[in-house]
């Protein structure tokens, strides 16, 4: 007979949070003060004006 053991793991509430994100490549800016949480459980998808095809030499 085998006995388990669970195992009690700790999910805080807020998995990623960040604020005032800035993000340039270059001299273009492309982020500019994003204030972003995303909680435990949560599923977020961020696409852009193009739904997230990369475009070169724009």
């Amino acid at each position: 007979m085998a006995i388990g053991c669970m195992a009690q793991h700790y999910v805080p509430d807020q998995v990623i949070s960040t604020r005032g994100l800035q993000i340039r490549y270059g001299t273009k800016q492309v982020l500019d003060g994003i204030d972003l949480t995303i909680n435990a459980h949560e599923v977020v998808a961020v696409l852009g004006p193009k739904w997230g095809r990369h475009e070169h030499n724009r």
